[in-house]
């Protein structure tokens, strides 16, 4: 049986007059001892819904940063950061486009 008891009315119910001790909120207990997951075991989406990252904007840039912080120093940039890189290099030359039809425009 599992039992969530998120206001803490149950614990006394369920321990023995030795098992007191103070449960504190937001706290994840088993078997009357704290218990927590490490945060290395998280992946990368994982993370960012714990972090609350926005997902046009923290979101890749924090993906990036845990997969390169889980895999060994030599790691290449991942594929998706290659992307986003080469997508933000096309942006630039569509915002310069403009300005060089003006000029060539102009020379004639």
């Amino acid at each position: 049986m599992f039992v969530l008891d998120t206001n803490g009315e149950y614990g006394r119910a369920s321990s023995s007059a030795e098992e007191t001790y103070e449960k504190l909120p937001n706290s994840l207990y088993l078997n009357g001892k704290e218990f927590g997951v490490p945060i290395w075991l998280f992946n990368a989406q994982e993370i960012c819904t714990w972090l609350s990252a926005a997902e046009q904007t923290q979101e890749p840039v924090l993906k990036d940063w845990w997969a390169i912080a889980k895999s060994d120093s030599t790691a290449q940039p991942s594929s998706s950061h290659r992307l986003q890189s080469a997508l933000a290099t096309i942006e630039e030359l569509l915002a310069e486009l403009p300005k060089l039809k003006r000029k060539s425009a102009g020379s004639y």
